[in-house]
C-alpha cells in the first residue's frame, strides 16, 4: 500500500459517476450517483465524527472514480500502477476513490478486486502533504471498505513499508478502522550498481549440458500454452510466482527462462518499475531441481545483464518472511552487498468489519 507517492458494476470502473458530499446537517457523507445503482436509485450514507475535521468541509468532494476521471488522479499513486489506471476500463478490477478540494486532486485510495474473488487488496493510499492530518486519509480508507463490501469482498488486505515518514500515519489509519495488528510479511531488498558489483558469485556459472538458459521473450508459443494449461490445473507454484503476471511491465533485458531437456522448468522474471530501477519479481525452479542450485545461475546472469547494460542503476526484490531458505541465502550471501533491507507489514480486515461506520474522520 502506497503511503508516500457502473450502473455501478462489480466488474470494475465504469463511465458513471458517484460522489460523496456533506449533508445539510454536516454530520454525514452521502453517496450520490449520476444515475442509479442497479436501477434502484439507492443512496448510502456514512457517519462521520469530529466536527472540526476538514473531511467534513463541503470544499472536499469524495468520488468513486470512473475510467476517465481516474487519469487525473494517477500522479497520486505509484508509477507501477499508472498503466493500470490508464487502462482501468479494460482491467475491470480496480477500485479508485479520490478526494478533491474543488480545483485539484488531493488524495487517492486504490485497490484491486479481481473478478470472482472475495479478497480486496489495497494497492495505495496517498494524500498530498499539505492536506494531511485533516482526516482525509481515514475517510478515503473507510469509503474503500464500504465499496469493497458492496462488491462482495469477504476480506481485505493492505501492506505498507516501515521506516518511512508516513508509516505512523498508516498505522493510525489501520488501527482507527479496526484492522488486524500488522504482521511482518516481506523483506524488500535494494541494491545499487556500486553495492552489487562486488558480489563474488556474479561470474558466469556453468550449467550441465541438459540445461539451457534463454531470454524469456524467446519463449515459444507452445511452451507458453503448456505453462498456462498447467497453471490452470496444478501449477506447482503459488500464483505470485507466475511468469505471466504484469506482462505489460516485463523487462526483456534480463528476464530469463530455464529449460531442462527441452522443457521449461524455471524462470527469473523482472519488471522495469522506474527508469532507473528493475524489480526482480519472480524466481522459480521446479522443486526437484532446487537442491542442485539451478536458481543461482539465473540470478547471476540477470544481474550481470543489468550491470552490462548500464541503463538501470538499481535493482529490488522482495522475499516472504516464511521463506526461510531464501532468507538465509540473503543473510549469508547478499546482505553485505545490498544498499538496504526494509520490512513490509501486512494487515487485514474481515467482511464483518469492512466499511460500515468506517469513515470516522478523526485527526
Amino acid at each position: 500500500m502506497q503511503s508516500d507517492p457502473a450502473p455501478y458494476s462489480r466488474t470494475g470502473l465504469s463511465n458513471e459517476r458517484a460522489s460523496w458530499k456533506r449533508d445539510p446537517e454536516g454530520q454525514q457523507l452521502s453517496l450520490d450517483c449520476a444515475t442509479s445503482w442497479h436501477n434502484t436509485g439507492c443512496k448510502c450514507s456514512l457517519s462521520l465524527y469530529g466536527a472540526q475535521s476538514a473531511a467534513m468541509d463541503p470544499a472536499y468532494t469524495f468520488e468513486l472514480l470512473d475510467s476517465q476521471q481516474v487519469v487525473g488522479f494517477q500522479h497520486l499513486s505509484y508509477p507501477i500502477y499508472r498503466p493500470q489506471l490508464r487502462n482501468a476500463a479494460q482491467s475491470g478490477t480496480l477500485v479508485a476513490i479520490g478526494v478533491s478540494d474543488g480545483t485539484r486532486a488531493v488524495g487517492l485510495v486504490l485497490a484491486d478486486h479481481p473478478r470472482d474473488s472475495r479478497l480486496g487488496v489495497v494497492l495505495s493510499l496517498y494524500v498530498t502533504p499539505q492536506y494531511r492530518r485533516r482526516g482525509l486519509g481515514k475517510t478515503l480508507f473507510g469509503l474503500l471498505g464500504d465499496e469493497l463490501r458492496r462488491r462482495g469482498c469477504f476480506e481485505a488486505k493492505a501492506s505498507f513499508m516501515d521506516g518511512t515518514p508516513s508509516t505512523p500515519g498508516v498505522e493510525r489509519i489501520l488501527s482507527h478502522h479496526d484492522w488486524s495488528q500488522p504482521l511482518e510479511r516481506v523483506w524488500v531488498c535494494t541494491g545499487t550498481r556500486e553495492s552489487i558489483v562486488s558480489l563474488p558469485w556474479l561470474q558466469d556459472l556453468p550449467l550441465p549440458e541438459a540445461f539451457e538458459m534463454f531470454p524469456w521473450n524467446a519463449l515459444r508459443d507452445d511452451e507458453r500454452q503448456a505453462l498456462l494449461e498447467q497453471e490452470a490445473v496444478a501449477p506447482g507454484y503459488p500464483a505470485i510466482l507466475s511468469p505471466f503476471r504484469e506482462e505489460h511491465l516485463l523487462e526483456p533485458l534480463n528476464s530469463l527462462g530455464l529449460r531442462y531437456r527441452g522443457q521449461v522448468v524455471g524462470w527469473l522474471i523482472t519488471h522495469r518499475i522506474a527508469p532507473d530501477t528493475i524489480r526482480y519479481t519472480s524466481l522459480f525452479v521446479r522443486e526437484e531441481l532446487q537442491a542442485l542450485g539451478r536458481a543461482i545461475p539465473l540470478v547471476a546472469r540477470a544481474i550481470r545483464l543489468q550491470l552490462e547494460d548500464g541503463g538501470a542503476n538499481k535493482g529490488t526484490f522482495a522475499v516472504l518472511v516464511q521463506n526461510r531458505a531464501m532468507a538465509n541465502f540473503i543473510h549469508r550471501r547478499l546482505a553485505p552487498h545490498l544498499a538496504s533491507i526494509r520490512k513490509s507489514w501486512e494487515s487485514s480486515l474481515s467482511v464483518a468489519h469492512l466499511g460500515s461506520s468506517a469513515a470516522s474522520a478523526g485527526s
